[in-house]
């Protein structure tokens, strides 16, 4: 009998080792999940967070840029449903507004080499007509620099899309159709620029010839 008692005395004890067991892994993974949830919100809110101040940097253009309707089609967060390109429709020629953070802005202006360090960033603000004001952002793109490896069909470029306010990030990453027009432009670190002024788009042309071997 004593032995009977024995034996249920250590099962028992066995199954509350066991309880406290799962309960020390099941704590330990609802922490693991809180801090993975609070590190992504992190991350997202620091990718808003680098194109707050875009207006205080360099303005590129020194008048609003125009935007060829399919190229408008295309500079926005991806679809399932694609719609046509038409003169009258949502995807009409636009203008932009293109703003270059300091670490990009020798690269973006011909002054620092043809392609733009680590950390440059890109910020283009798509306008439904010329001369419209902050408040008429209808879109905001951006192109960040990210470390070799990242990226290498796109020169290692991450692409954002957000929206016209740059509160609230709508697509990011290796954007297919940002990169369908961007490969097309290697020798130029994969960057459109016709919208320098001309002293500064004749030293980036200049910088892409030479690095190309013409």
């Amino acid at each position: 009998m004593a032995r009977r008692r024995g034996w249920i005395v250590a099962l028992s004890a066995l199954l509350a080792a066991a309880c406290c067991v799962g309960l020390y892994v099941t704590v330990a993974a609802q922490q693991r999940r809180r801090l993975s949830l609070s590190q992504d919100k992190k991350e997202v809110a620091g990718g808003i967070e680098q194109f707050a101040r875009h207006r205080s940097w360099l303005r590129v253009n020194s008048a609003h840029a125009r935007m060829d309707g399919a190229v408008a089609a295309l500079c926005r967060a991806p679809t399932v449903a694609e719609s046509g390109v038409g003169t009258q429709g949502p995807h009409r020629a636009k203008y932009l507004d293109v703003y270059v953070n300091d670490l990009g802005a020798k690269a973006m202006t011909g002054e620092g080499g043809a392609e733009f360090p680590r950390g440059s960033i890109i910020v283009k603000e798509k306008l439904p007509r010329a001369g419209g004001g902050g408040g008429d952002v209808e879109l905001m793109t951006a192109m960040v620099k990210r470390e070799a490896g990242y990226n290498p069909e796109a020169g290692d470029w991450e692409f954002f899309v957000l929206d016209g306010a740059g509160k609230q990030v709508q697509a990011r990453g290796r954007l297919e159709n940002c990169m369908t027009c961007h490969v097309a432009q290697k020798a130029w670190d994969y960057t459109f620029r016709s919208y320098l002024p001309p002293d500064a788009l004749q030293r980036v042309r200049q910088q892409a010839e030479a690095s190309s071997g013409r």
